[in-house]
């Protein structure tokens, strides 16, 4: 596709048009105050500022130019030496780096072995830039050049930005989408210019879904192409015709056709259920044989799927692509769905790009049912997907449907815990917790539990990130039957929980603090809020006093409610004789909340952390 757009370009590049716009940076020319500059001004704290970055379509040529000029201020800053951008064409990509050295300028090209290219899908490119010599007191210099209009254009970064410029004029036969996204305001902004000065540092937010979402950029996809007779229609056109070329494209749906190398796994499969759901489940567990390699891809890493399977080994296109070749192999109904992970922000329905998919899972029918399948976590059960492919929805790739997929869950992140303490007369605890994870705090824990050698590892670590603790013996089960919930149980010696306060001791119920502070501090929030998944959890303590004490106070119960059923909290703290029991469960109910729910997450999570923090407080009787 992308090679008769390249051929094209001599032609059309034909028709000369006059266009003048003077650049706001020269590539290659530093200014010595550039180098000499010790702080930004606007943010004091910044590790790195982008000077200037500039942006210009030129349409005689019809090459889109980037040219961007970083200064680094702190050690932190070096990271910005490594660069990536994506690019839907082939790119040359040029640097310098620049230092001071006894007063003179000294600089340093970047050489070509620094310039890495990853063809990701369909003559989509990863292009990754590795600057060397880059201190503090650094200026770096990059710039790349490639036909059309860019894939994206970021106005804000992670570091602040002090200029950036993109100039796009419109060309009567080119016709493109242009997507915006973040909130920093223009400073100029006209149907072919937009300028941004000033910009602060992104700052992330807790619970967010992606930084993509919000960082002021602007996302391309060119529509059509049209001159004297040539008519180049882009597949961006619509969501159909990706799915078209999706299912054409050797690495994608060409990647399912003619794979015998699982036969014998079919073979075995159904000889040993006639079951849809269990051939399902019994598959789904055999393609996990592929480990993934962390490449999160919607097209295949070889040009084979029999590759990766061999090697044991694949990106998440070669896990997800076998395993539905495998269900077709067992006559299960079975599509594609391709999506956006949710590092790599939202799809949009009325914004289709081929440039925005970087991820495929498994859709199944059996029964009248759909199971929605991803096979790249060696911990997560059938039924569950892991929270990268959570990303609102994603798109059935098929010859007879092209529909919407939602991409949310109701399952939770739930457990529970038991505690059956006694507090000896010298302030130690002793007794057993036990605990049942279900669905994500299952995969969660079992992902770190088999992340140790072993038990006596897992063990050592629990020991270190609990002070106090001692665990006399433990037990945990069904471990590797990941459609169970995980149950845990410790035998505990727990010193330091209890504090002598002059004639009182403080003792604070919540052996496990949960949440040590509020992850919602700011006055006001500018991002909806993203749980990934429900939460549902509860915690159960019955303690034992010695009979030298006596209750002086208790915390008082509490119960809150979020609005529209949102999320709760219930508390209480009972004593019966010597013996003290406290009921805490809370849960929020939904993953996704507005910003216009913000104030009321905040306080609802103020009071979580307020009754953490209360404790019993008890009196040694008098003899």
């Amino acid at each position: 596709m992308m090679k008769k757009l390249t051929l094209f370009l001599f032609f059309f590049g034909l028709i000369l048009v006059t266009y003048s716009q003077k650049a706001p940076v020269k590539f290659g020319k530093p200014e010595m105050a550039d180098l000499q500059m010790i702080t930004y001004d606007k943010d004091t704290s910044a590790e790195a500022v982008v000077l200037c970055q500039y942006g210009y379509f030129d349409p005689n040529r019809l090459l889109f130019t980037n040219t961007i000029r970083i200064k680094i201020l702190k050690t932190e800053g070096t990271r910005w030496a490594n660069w990536q951008f994506k690019s839907g064409y082939e790119t040359n990509v040029e640097g310098y780096v620049y230092n001071l050295v006894n007063g003179e300028i000294v600089r340093e090209k970047l050489k070509s072995a620094n310039i890495y290219r990853e063809n990701i899908f369909n003559q989509v490119y990863q292009y990754r830039v590795a600057f060397p010599n880059v201190k503090v007191g650094s200026v770096i210099d990059i710039e790349y050049m490639h036909p059309w209009v860019p894939i994206e254009f970021y106005f804000q970064y992670d570091i602040p930005v002090k200029w950036s410029e993109l100039v796009i004029y419109q060309h009567n036969y080119l016709i493109f989408s242009k997507n915006y996204f973040g909130f920093v305001p223009f400073t100029e902004a006209s149907d072919t210019r937009w300028v941004a000065s000033n910009v602060p540092a992104f700052k992330s937010e807790p619970f967010m879904n992606s930084e993509t979402n919000y960082k002021t950029h602007f996302e391309f996809d060119i529509k059509s192409i049209t001159y004297e007779g040539y008519n180049y229609q882009a597949i961006a056109t619509s969501w159909e015709n990706i799915s078209k070329l999706l299912i054409n494209d050797p690495d994608f749906g060409g990647a399912i056709q003619g794979t015998f190398f699982l036969n014998d796994e079919a073979d075995r499969i159904e000889k040993l259920t006639s079951s849809p759901k269990r051939r399902m489940v019994e598959a789904f567990n055999s393609i996990k044989r592929i480990k993934w390699d962390g490449n999160e891809r919607i097209g295949i890493s070889n040009s084979i799927l029999s590759t990766s399977y061999k090697n044991g080994i694949g990106n998440s296109s070669d896990i997800n692509l076998s395993l539905l070749k495998l269900l077709r192999k067992l006559d299960i109904e079975s599509d594609p769905v391709v999506l956006s992970s949710r590092s790599n922000g939202l799809l949009s329905e009325y914004n289709p790009s081929i440039y925005k998919l970087n991820y495929v899972i498994v859709s199944a029918l059996i029964d009248g049912k759909t199971y929605l399948l991803d096979a790249t976590e060696k911990y997560l059960p059938y039924d569950l997907l892991p929270v990268r492919a959570l990303n609102v929805q994603g798109r059935i790739v098929s010859n007879s449907k092209d529909a919407w997929v939602p991409l949310v869950t109701d399952r939770k992140d739930k457990s529970s815990y038991y505690y059956d303490f006694t507090l000896s007369p010298d302030l130690i605890l002793t007794g057993k917790v036990t605990s049942s994870r279900i669905d994500y705090a299952a995969f969660e824990f079992r992902k770190h539990y088999f992340s140790f050698t072993g038990s006596d590892e897992f063990i050592d670590d629990f020991e270190k990130n609990h002070a106090g603790y001692k665990v006399i013996s433990s037990d945990f089960q069904n471990l590797d039957s990941l459609h169970l919930p995980v149950r845990s149980m410790y035998e505990l010696e727990i010193a330091d929980i209890a504090e002598q306060v002059g004639d009182e001791i403080h003792l604070n119920l919540f052996f496990d603090i949960w949440m040590q502070e509020n992850p919602f501090k700011q006055e006001t929030r500018l991002t909806n809020i993203d749980f990934d998944y429900p939460i549902e959890k509860s915690m159960t303590v019955k303690l034992a006093l010695p009979d030298s004490t006596t209750i002086i106070s208790l915390p008082k119960p509490i119960k809150i409610s979020l609005p529209d059923n949102g999320g709760f909290i219930n508390y209480s703290v009972g004593s019966v004789g010597n013996s003290i029991t406290m009921i805490f469960k809370w849960g929020i109910n939904r993953s996704r909340f507005t910003v216009n729910e913000y104030n009321s997450l905040k306080e609802f999570y103020n009071q979580f952390v307020m009754k953490q923090s209360e404790p019993v407080i008890l009196k040694m009787k008098s003899l």
